[in-house]
This record gives C-alpha cells, sequence and structure tokens, in this order.
C-alpha cells in the first residue's frame, strides 16, 4: 500500500490509482476482521462516498466490485440473502453517488467557466467604459481646438498655393445659408464683397474651374483664378488666387490650383468627421485624440509613429504598417514584430495581399487550418490576423497589419474603432503624400525633374552661410549645352525638351548623392558640389563632359551627337561669396565656349587671362 501511494500522490502517476485504492480496501478488510466486528463493514459506505468526491466513476465503480471478494467468506457463515443485499447495495450506493458527483463536477467548472469568461468582458467593458468618462465642456473645447487646428492648415495651404503661383494673395470661401463667407486668405485686410456677376460667382454656379483676365487701360492687369471646392456633388467653398501685373493664370496653374482645392476638400471633411464623432459619442475620444496626433505632422515617418501608438491603445498586439512603393510595399513602422532585415516586400498571395487586392479589411480569428501565407516574412507563431488596407479616394495610401499569437484577439468593438482610426489615417496619409508631392514640385523643374533656379540659389546662399562656421571647400559648376538653339531650330522644340531632359539624367547620375543638381536656366544646368576641391570638382566635371558625349540621342532612327561646355569654381579659393562663385563659374564657362566648346575649364586656371 504504501509503494502504491508513493506512485500515485507523490510520483502523480494516475495509472497507479486502482492498485492503491484497491490495497486501501484489502487494509480496511483486514481490520474488521482482525477486530472480529462484522457490523464494522457498514464504514465501506462513509470511506467510499468520501472517495467518489475525488475520483470519478471509471475509478469507483471497479473499486466497489472489489468488495464481494473481500467479503466472501461471510456468504459461508451468515445469510446469504443479508450479505448479497449489503454488498449489492454498497456497490450500487457508491456508483450511483461517485456519477452523481462527478455530473456535478461539471456542471460546477461549466459555471467557473462562464464566470471567468463574463469577468474577462466585463474587464473589456471597463477599460471602454474609462473613454466615456469626459466632460461636454471639455469635448466642446477640443471641437473648438479642432476648428483652429483646420484653419491653420487651410491659411498655410493658402500660403503655400500664393508662393508656388507667384500670386498677390490666395483666398477661401466657404459656403454658409447666406450665402459664400471668407473663411481665410493671405492678406491681412482681404475684402469679403463677392461680384454676382464675377468669377467667383460663376465658378459658384457652374461648379467649374474659373480663369479671368483683365487689363483696363491705364491700370495694372490683374488675373484671377477659382476653383471649387467639392465635397461629392456639393460645392462646400470656392478658392481663389489673384494676380496684378504679373501675367494670366495657365493651365498649369489651374492644375495647382485644383490639387489645393483637393487638399481642402480633405481637411474640412476631415475637420466635420471630427465633429460628428465628438457630438454622437464620447467614447470615441481616444479616436479624436489619435486624429489630433496624426495631423500634427506632414512626415509620413511621424504619421505612421503616431498611428500604431493610437493603434495600439485600442489593440496592444504586433502592429506594423506598410506604404506601397510601385509593385512592392514598404515597411514604415512597426511594434511587436522582429524587424526583418529587408524593407521592401511583396505581399503576393498572403493575407494583406487578399485584403488589398479586395480594397476590403480582412479578419481571420483563428489561423490554426488557414493555408495562406500570413506574412511575406516569418514571424512568430500566429492565432489571429487583422488586415486593414488605409484608402482614399479608392487610392491606397497604406496598410496595417495586426498580429497575435492569441485566436480572436480583437472584439467587434476594437475592429469597429480601428476601422474608423483606419479611415482618418488614410486622410493622414494622403495629406503627408500630396505635401510631399507639392513640396517636390516647388523645388524642381517640371521638364528636368532636377531642382529648379530658385531652389538652387536658396540652397547656394544657405551653403555660404555654413562656410562662416566651417572651413570645408565648395565647388560650383556650371553646364552649358553646345549649339542648343540649333538643334532647337532644326528639329523642333519636343526634340530639344528631350535632349534637356536627356542631359538633366545624365547630370542626376554622374554627382554624388550630397551634391545638389539644377537646371539654371534654359540649356544652362548647375551642380553645387558639396565639400569638393578644385581637382575633385574637375574629376566630376571631366567624367559628366565624357558621359555627355558618350550618350548617343536617337530622333526618328537619326543618331545626334550632343556635347558641352562646363565652367568650374571653388570657394574659398576663387571666391568668398555667392555671387562671387557664381561669377567666376560664369567666366570658366564662357571661356570653354569661346575656346573650342566640349570642354572643361576651371576658373583658376584662366584667372590671369580674367584679371
Amino acid at each position: 500500500m504504501g509503494l502504491y501511494s508513493y506512485f500515485s500522490f507523490i510520483r502523480r502517476e494516475k495509472g497507479y490509482i486502482l492498485e492503491t485504492l484497491s490495497s486501501f480496501n484489502v487494509f480496511l478488510a483486514g481490520v474488521i476482521q482482525a477486530l472480529g466486528l462484522p457490523w464494522l463493514r457498514i464504514a465501506y459506505i462513509p470511506c467510499f462516498a468520501a472517495l467518489s468526491f475525488f475520483f470519478g466513476p471509471k475509478i469507483m465503480i471497479p473499486l466497489s466490485l472489489t468488495i464481494p471478494f473481500l467479503e466472501a467468506r461471510h456468504f459461508t457463515q451468515g445469510s446469504f440473502k443479508e450479505e448479497a443485499f449489503f454488498i449489492g447495495a454498497t456497490v450500487l450506493t457508491v456508483s450511483i453517488l461517485s456519477v452523481i458527483l462527478t455530473q456535478i463536477k461539471k456542471e460546477r467548472d461549466t459555471v467557473k467557466r462562464s464566470l471567468a469568461r463574463l469577468k474577462e468582458e466585463a474587464e473589456d467593458m471597463d477599460s471602454g467604459a474609462g473613454i466615456d468618462r469626459i466632460s461636454r465642456e471639455r469635448l466642446i473645447s477640443e471641437h473648438l481646438s479642432a476648428t483652429n487646428k483646420a484653419n491653420t492648415e487651410i491659411r498655410e495651404l493658402l500660403f503655400i498655393a500664393k508662393h508656388v503661383l507667384s500670386a498677390d494673395s490666395a483666398s477661401l470661401f466657404t459656403c454658409r445659408e447666406d450665402g459664400l463667407t471668407l473663411r481665410c486668405s493671405t492678406d491681412e485686410s482681404p475684402s469679403s464683397s463677392i461680384s454676382h456677376e464675377g468669377s467667383i460667382a460663376q465658378c459658384m454656379r457652374e461648379k467649374r474651374s474659373v480663369v479671368s483676365y483683365s487689363d483696363p487701360a491705364g491700370n495694372a492687369a490683374s488675373s484671377q483664378i477659382a476653383i471649387p471646392v467639392l465635397d461629392g456633388t456639393f460645392v462646400a467653398g470656392v478658392l481663389t488666387a489673384q494676380r496684378i501685373a504679373s501675367g494670366p493664370f495657365d493651365k498649369q496653374d489651374t492644375k495647382t490650383v485644383e490639387m489645393l482645392s483637393e487638399q481642402i476638400t480633405r481637411t474640412l471633411h476631415r475637420h466635420r468627421v471630427i465633429s460628428q464623432i465628438n457630438r454622437e459619442h464620447t467614447g470615441l475620444k481616444i479616436l479624436h485624440e489619435g486624429s489630433s496626433s496624426l495631423i500634427k505632422s506632414l512626415k509620413i515617418e511621424d504619421i505612421a509613429q503616431n498611428l500604431i501608438e493610437v493603434a495600439f491603445t485600442i489593440a496592444p498586439l504586433s502592429i506594423a504598417l506598410f506604404v506601397p512603393q510601385g509593385d512592392l510595399y514598404e515597411l514604415i513602422y512597426q511594434v511587436g514584430f522582429v524587424p526583418p532585415e529587408e524593407k521592401l516586400f511583396d505581399f503576393g498571395n498572403s493575407i494583406p495581399g487578399m485584403a488589398v487586392r479586395n480594397g476590403e479589411s480582412l479578419y481571420i480569428s483563428d489561423l490554426k487550418n488557414n493555408k495562406t501565407p500570413v506574412l511575406p516574412f516569418k514571424t512568430a507563431r500566429a492565432g489571429s490576423i487583422f488586415a486593414l488596407p488605409l484608402i482614399y479616394e479608392k487610392e491606397l495610401s497604406g496598410i496595417l497589419i495586426f498580429l497575435s499569437e492569441k485566436n480572436s484577439a480583437l472584439s467587434s468593438y476594437q475592429i469597429e474603432l480601428l476601422e474608423v482610426l483606419g479611415n482618418q489615417a488614410s486622410l493622414s496619409l494622403a495629406n503627408a503624400q500630396f505635401h510631399h508631392e507639392l513640396e517636390r514640385m516647388a523645388v524642381t523643374d517640371g521638364l528636368t525633374g532636377l531642382y529648379n533656379h530658385r531652389h538652387f540659389q536658396e540652397t547656394l546662399s544657405s551653403e555660404f552661410k555654413r562656410l562662416q562656421r566651417f572651413s570645408n571647400p565648395l565647388s560650383l559648376l556650371l553646364v552649358d549645352i553646345d549649339f542648343f538653339k540649333k538643334v532647337n531650330d532644326a528639329y523642333g522644340h519636343p526634340v530639344g525638351d528631350e535632349i534637356l531632359k536627356g542631359v538633366a539624367e545624365i547630370i542626376r547620375e554622374t554627382v554624388r548623392n550630397i551634391d545638389i543638381p539644377a537646371r539654371y536656366g534654359g540649356e544652362e544646368f548647375a551642380a553645387i558640389l558639396l565639400g569638393a576641391n578644385h581637382e575633385e570638382a574637375r574629376k566630376i566635371a571631366e567624367r559628366l563632359r565624357r558621359a555627355v558625349m558618350d550618350k548617343q540621342f536617337s530622333i526618328d532612327g537619326e543618331d545626334l551627337k550632343v556635347t558641352v561646355s562646363i565652367g568650374a569654381a571653388t570657394s574659398p579659393h576663387d571666391a568668398e561669396t555667392k555671387e562671387q562663385i557664381i561669377e567666376k563659374a560664369d567666366q570658366a564657362l564662357y571661356y570653354a565656349k569661346r575656346t573650342g566648346r566640349d570642354r572643361c575649364v576651371l576658373w583658376n586656371e584662366i584667372r590671369g587671362e580674367n584679371g
């Protein structure tokens, strides 16, 4: 009995339970026989009843059947019927009691599980209830704050429009019950009056862009452009810009203002959505705070970090944000994943790829029997996944991935909140991409894609300010396409444009990553070579000249040879100011063209000839 007890209770080997309890029966029968007290056999019943609390019918019924064998001698010594009745009653009592107690234990376990589930749901409701503890005064304050932020963002867009269009003013009029009202303007004292016959009223009536130009005798000519701000088919306002004595607006200006109009539509739409959220459900405060954090920056990296931080407060899982880069997807920010070495991925037939193709969120609560690749890179064991495409105006701006080791990691309420957050995030990412494109347009030449003349001048000025604190050299290349006018005259401007783009591409590929290539004007280009001395400037210039010379330009099947002349100057040896280095590089370029073209000339080589 001691040996069986050791294996059963100390070693916890369940295979010895029946042997252990049978040895206990033998021990009890021996005690009864040793004492010579047959009436003690009734002790079987309370003992077996007590054991039934711990062991089920599979143990107790076989154990009770050992009693007839232990008490066999009483069948011969006493009344057979009485003994049979006693033993039968004992076995039947133990069996019934064991079954009843087992059923009670099952019901008790079921109740425990139900209570545990209710407790978890109550905790989830508790965590959500915390969001509801917001005063109405605070919500009103946050609503006013959101309105002010929207006006600030619109005013920034108007100043961008004024700068990009070289306009004298830019304004936004929004619709109210009594007509159009001036909402924001770049003028300090703007006029709010609107003529019923003017371009603004015409734009409002016809829901289309209107450009007007007037050149009255004795007064300065003026041009005005009016673009409708459309929310679906509804005119939410009119965006205007005005020039005085600077020439009329052209088609490219119209496209730029239309892009700004779309951006303002997004801003107004976002503002309205946030206001509705604050009015309808205080429980969405977390989304409001998240939305506020998303519009604080126009950098995609900052938006990604803020977005995932807000998403993590809603669903504390492993989260990753991908943005499209052509046919691939770039991992911008993540939390909870082991960062893969690669940054670009092909979703292919993975679960996120399915969500992108369908244009809808996809939640798989149990990945146990899933055959589709979860992600395009290795991850820890996954129990559930939620893929949320971020789509604005049918364009994919990103996709959020939520991954958990647990099955059913997200509730329907969490998914609803995340989808609302995703709508706001898609707007913010679209804003960031729009501003990035607008900034690029403001500093780049539309034909060649190089930096434009204004950005070149600003960069060169800032670099000379930096040279006042540091002694690093700086070189400037001025590049001119030889006989470009003859090419234009002989082949036409479209061919000339192709040559300009081809030479610009060679310049971009030839200079270093730290250098600043720009279109200087016409057929002239410039390159600011940071940290480059005379010798380094000569090497880069010569490499550029040879690259252009070796390039075969094909025009209607005819090969066209193109060469360039290059002038270079270096600071501080040749020049101490921005104006001086431009002048010296231009003199060197003029010398290269005057002495045969298709060559590189450094100003210090002709210093004596230029006095």
